[in-house]
């Protein structure tokens, strides 16, 4: 039996055999004694099943599950993510504090729905309660409190949701430049060449921004990376695409070659809050290198083109940022799902 922390994480992952049999499994703790718990229990639950035991698992409360979820929340998530998840569970507890996870099921959360459209709610702010509920109930699925999630059954829709956002025609983005006072016009061009937020835009440092090279080092974004690479793929600037990996091969030329199918068959590529979403965001994490794609957004909604890059750690240590190199820029039959 063992307990310990794999390299790189925070958290404990518990090792034993059953019956000739490995069993490992991370327990999402960094609290040691906590872990050794979870490993008996563990032990405990195989040996009964071994012999013909079978005890019904009572599901927690949601009040005290969701306490615990956002626990693990805020040491894996930057803190404005961590603030949308707790109103979410705040919103959620109005309503689910009272249930038991395995008696949250359709009706009840169509009822939720409801109750938040008549108290005046827009769609989106339903939409946002709904998908801090489906995140808890796969974590308790993932757990073993819950058999499975009504979510999964597609029995919960989500509601219709106005076009707050699209992207800016050139057109448009030019007359607002022409007119724009010199602080919002600087403001405007980070958001619009750059794809940052409003509030990351405020936090950037004079250290955080190499001119020479053209890139920009985002310490606290959304999606929790210290460093993103924005990408001018959806203005098809292939000079500044070059710019940013002509070492690797992906000069100008083969950016705009790559991408030539996908613009022959869509318009544009996202570049909103949603096409930045860590959704859309695909890591494998390797001991020694890290292997990313960044799903396009693409007007048909399809998500089958993407860029793919690797990150070298120790490279990525040695400079103080993520060193990333594009391995290939298409769609997902290259591997990715």
């Amino acid at each position: 039996m063992a307990i310990y922390k794999r390299e790189g994480s925070e958290f404990y992952t518990y090792e034993f055999y059953f019956n000739g049999k490995r069993v490992r499994k991370c327990t999402d703790q960094t609290n040691k004694d906590v872990a050794r718990d979870l490993m008996a229990v563990h032990r405990t639950r195989l040996a009964k099943g071994e012999a013909g035991i079978v005890e019904p698992n009572a599901a927690p409360l949601f009040k005290t599950f969701a306490a615990d979820w956002l626990k693990g929340i805020k040491l894996k998530k930057c803190r404005n993510t961590h603030r949308c998840y707790a109103d979410g569970v705040r919103a959620l507890g109005e309503h689910f504090n009272g249930f038991t996870l395995d008696k949250i099921v359709a009706e009840r959360i169509e009822e939720f729905r409801n109750k938040r459209l008549s108290e005046g709610l827009h769609n989106a702010g339903v939409n946002r309660n709904l998908a801090v509920l489906r995140l808890v109930l796969r974590a308790a699925v993932k757990l073993g409190k819950l058999p499975r999630s009504p979510f999964g059954d597609g029995n919960v829709k989500l509601e219709k949701e106005k076009g707050f956002e699209r992207i800016l025609s050139y057109v448009e983005e030019e007359k607002y430049l022409a007119k724009a006072n010199p602080k919002l016009k600087d403001i405007a061009v980070m958001m619009l060449e750059c794809g940052l937020r409003p509030d990351e835009v405020f936090r950037i440092q004079k250290n955080e921004v190499d001119l020479r090279k053209r890139h920009l080092h985002v310490t606290d974004g959304k999606t929790g990376q210290r460093d993103v690479f924005r990408l001018l793929a959806a203005r098809r600037d292939w000079y500044a695409l070059g710019e940013l990996d002509g070492e690797s091969g992906w000069d100008a030329e083969a950016w705009q070659e790559a991408l030539a199918p996908y613009f022959a068959e869509h318009d544009q590529i996202g570049a909103d809050a949603n096409a930045r979403g860590p959704h859309l965001l695909k890591i494998d994490e390797g001991t020694e290198r890290w292997t990313v794609r960044q799903v396009i957004d693409d007007p048909a909604g399809d998500h089958d083109w993407g860029i793919s890059g690797e990150i070298d750690l120790a490279e990525s240590d040695e400079a103080g940022i993520a060193v990333l190199r594009v391995t290939d820029v298409g769609t997902t039959t290259s591997g990715w799902s």
